[in-house]
């Protein structure tokens, strides 16, 4: 993923990857939902809202931001 580097006006791109695996998942959430109508009124399309679960950046990253990704090990993928 990228991450932005602001210093004043400028931002940097930083692509931020795992050396080792190449591949990063994150931790997520999302819903399907539909706005609350009146009694007896047509419901609403489905929406799909979704975020991605971060944490307080540490290490080399705290340089870049002071947020990231909760960024699941591979061992996780399929349980998540």
């Amino acid at each position: 993923y990228y991450e932005w580097l602001t210093v004043g006006k400028t931002k940097t791109p930083y692509y931020v990857t795992d050396p080792v695996e190449g591949e990063l998942a994150f931790a997520g959430l999302y819903s399907w939902w539909r706005a609350p109508v009146a009694e007896g009124a047509e419901p609403g399309p489905w929406m799909l809202t979704a975020t991605i679960l971060t944490r307080a950046a540490a290490g080399p990253a705290a340089r870049i931001h002071d947020r990231i990704p909760v960024m699941l090990p591979r061992s996780e993928w399929d349980t998540w």
